[in-house]
């Protein structure tokens, strides 16, 4: 159906699961099984679906991924209504099963259903959320950053009514702190503003159509196949009839040489052997490069809950089984596993040893998933075993992280006794670069950095870590292991994100549209990076999110005393560049920490940290609760489906900046003529 919410997991696969038993007039329902949940009849409709996950609309009238996606559909069911039509065991249609496989695990994450909803169903749906608080968040734009609502009638009106409190700001800077507590706190304002409702659902009843077909004209590119079509035809396929297979939100699990099954996407085309799809309950295509597969589907059930990433559907409930329990492990532990198994053959080591300063041992690692090259680097161990447990640890989440982020631009890991020396010293490839130094601060202790170098003309990134995390990895503390596997993935996490991310937008030489934006961004150039990182290494350490929030606790305070000695100065200097140089540099490390508390919750599988009370309570009792779910909303937003790391996004987060200056009294805002002003209560108020 076209709209917001677009699936990922087409439901034309989906009916080969429908629960069984079903009555007449019940709909299409399958058993979806969440991990730690009893199994729930749910509605195909609201399985594998999120809003906007393909594209958002256009106004060009260029196709958006939606409209491509809909357009190939029919090749795709005419390819699943051959594979469950052949008779079993006989030799399937290579290129046929190929594109279908290909297109079910790699464009399902671009895919949305087919349009079997009439207009109208559109229509009623759409009309039927105006009058209610998500339609109005929609209409609003309360969830796009980018949007500027400071005009809108609601904002208006909002600050009339703080004039009319006595509430004396100048009408722009009041139009900024309305916007955004507009945001900020939407649910609260919106049981006020019911005589809006009316004018609300008349507009968009009158514009609909527009918006229904601007939801077709969004372009995105489509992704190359080539590379796993030809890889997955090498497969011999057959079709296999089974008893109640389940379907995992990954599609596909396969097998690489000498490795167990594991998502196909993961799994790589290098070396693959096996890879089965389940198409139906019954029914299950087989891929092998030697002779055909005996099916057991007990194992192949438990294997497919495994690969899942966040949920699988079956025909029945297999709540006796347990299978829902193992949902995620294959992936999230297959790191933390191979760590166990690399300290199987070491003995027990004091978590006191001290690393003795005496030269690091070098050696040089291919990654068996990309082929790329890195230098590890560590202080001499006392013994042998020591040092080659711990570069097998290293190297093998290296490769292991490969397998689904791009670390081919990793230059070096860097263990360090003299963690700030090494900062110093490294060798950054370019004269022009100086050394990337941490910055001091009054709380925590720095343990690890990701620097930028150049080889041979080329970015790289280069990782630097305390020597003791060394020693933590090959610990025989639990606690140890995880923290120190914890910060190793996520300054990997820092390496992908570059590559990913940060490259790709810094080569399209963005400029800030205004001096307030280019004056707030320094506090926000960090924080994204943080926040993916933050969630792409939850899994290494569940715990971590109270170390994030005791991070923020810390740096709120230190913010707190260094910005009013800050302000105290500057009524004696008046230099409002060093009061705000001061203040901008602690909201850096405020929000860094906000957005390694939100990404690492975002990124638990199971929503362990969800329990842990003290970053709520942290900041609740600064009245910050609301801010940080916007923020955190408006982070998860830049990593979705629909390529949303654009330079607006980035810049939109200049706007949590400045609620953070307001609750040190700091008040920066843009003037008509273009320059940034900024009102101090209870100081003197400064054009910049």
């Amino acid at each position: 159906m076209a709209g917001r919410r677009q699936h990922y997991i087409p439901r034309f696969l989906q009916r080969g699961f429908l629960a069984h038993r079903q009555a007449k007039g019940e709909g299409e329902r399958t058993w979806l099984h969440l991990r730690s949940q009893k199994a729930k009849l749910t509605g195909i409709r609201h399985v594998g679906v999120e809003e906007y996950f393909y594209s958002r609309p256009r106004k060009d009238g260029v196709p958006t991924l939606d409209d491509v996606i809909t357009k190939v559909e029919e090749i795709f069911r005419e390819d699943l209504a051959y594979v469950s039509g052949e008779a079993t065991g006989v030799e399937l249609d290579r290129g046929r099963v190929a594109r279908l496989t290909a297109h079910l695990v790699l464009r399902t994450a671009f895919i949305r259903s087919a349009f079997s909803n009439a207009a109208e169903q559109v229509l009623d749906g759409v009309i039927a959320e105006v009058g209610t608080r998500e339609g109005a968040r929609s209409r609003y734009g309360i969830d796009d950053p980018t949007q500027d609502i400071g005009a809108s009638a609601l904002v208006v009106a909002t600050v009339a009514a703080l004039t009319d409190a006595g509430i004396t700001m100048p009408p722009r800077l009041a139009e900024r702190v309305a916007g955004y507590a507009f945001r900020e706190r939407f649910d609260e304002f919106f049981a006020d503003i019911e005589p809006q409702i009316t004018l609300l659902q008349t507009e968009m009843a009158r514009t609909l159509s527009s918006i229904v077909s601007d939801a077709h004209k969004k372009a995105l590119a489509k992704a190359d196949q080539e590379a796993w079509e030809t890889a997955l035809a090498r497969l011999t396929w057959r079709a296999h009839e089974v008893d109640g297979a389940v379907l995992p939100d990954c599609i596909a699990i396969a097998q690489a040489a000498g490795n167990e099954l594991t998502p196909l996407i993961l799994a790589g085309l290098e070396g693959l052997e096996t890879c089965i799809v389940p198409i139906r309950t019954d029914r299950v295509l087989i891929g092998t490069v030697h002779e055909a597969l005996s099916v057991d589907v007990t194992l192949l059930n438990l294997a497919s809950a495994a690969c899942s990433d966040r949920f699988f559907i079956a025909s029945k409930p297999m709540d006796e089984s347990e299978l829902a329990e193992h949902i995620g492990r294959r992936g999230a532990n297959a790191i933390l596993e191979t760590v166990q198994d690399a300290l199987t053959s070491l003995h027990r080591i004091p978590t006191t040893t001290a690393i003795p300063g005496t030269a690091p041992p070098r050696s040089r690692h291919a990654s068996e998933s990309s082929q790329f090259s890195y230098t590890l680097s560590a202080p001499a161990f006392e013994e042998p075993e020591q040092f080659a447990a711990f570069q097998e640890i290293v190297t093998v989440v290296v490769r292991e992280l490969s397998r689904g982020m791009p670390l081919g631009s990793l230059d070096g890991i860097t263990f360090a006794s003299e963690y700030g020396t090494a900062i110093a010293e490294l060798d950054r490839g370019d004269p022009t670069l100086v050394p990337d130094l941490s910055e001091p601060r009054s709380y925590g202790r720095p343990v690890a950095k990701c620097v930028d170098v150049v080889r041979n003309g080329m970015p790289k990134s280069h990782l630097i870590l305390d020597a003791m995390l060394a020693l933590d990895l090959i610990s025989d503390s639990e606690t140890d292991r995880s923290s120190a596997l914890h910060m190793l993935v996520t300054m990997l996490g820092h390496v992908a994100h570059d590559v990913l991310y940060l490259r790709p937008l810094n080569e399209s030489r963005p400029s800030f549209p205004n001096s307030l934006i280019s004056l707030l961004h320094r506090a926000t150039a960090p924080v994204p990076g943080h926040y993916f990182t933050a969630r792409e290494s939850a899994f290494a350490d569940p715990s971590a999110g109270a170390r994030y929030a005791e991070l923020f606790r810390d740096s709120m305070a230190a913010a707190r005393a260094e910005i009013e000695a800050a302000r105290l100065d500057y009524r004696i200097t008046q230099d409002m560049d060093a009061l705000l140089e001061v203040a901008i540099g602690h909201v850096r490390h405020v929000m860094s920490h906000a957005a390694q508390w939100c990404g690492h919750n975002d990124g638990c599988i199971d929503g362990s940290d969800a329990h842990d009370q003290s970053m709520i309570d942290v900041v609740t009792s600064l009245d910050l609760d609301h801010w940080l779910d916007l923020l955190g909303n408006d982070l998860r937003q830049l990593y979705g489906p629909s390529d949303d790391f654009s330079i607006n996004r980035i810049f939109a987060l200049t706007r949590h900046v400045e609620r953070l200056l307001w609750t040190f009294q700091i008040f920066p805002w843009l003037m008509d003529d273009g320059r940034t002003y900024v009102t101090l209560p209870m100081g003197n108020d400064e054009a910049l």
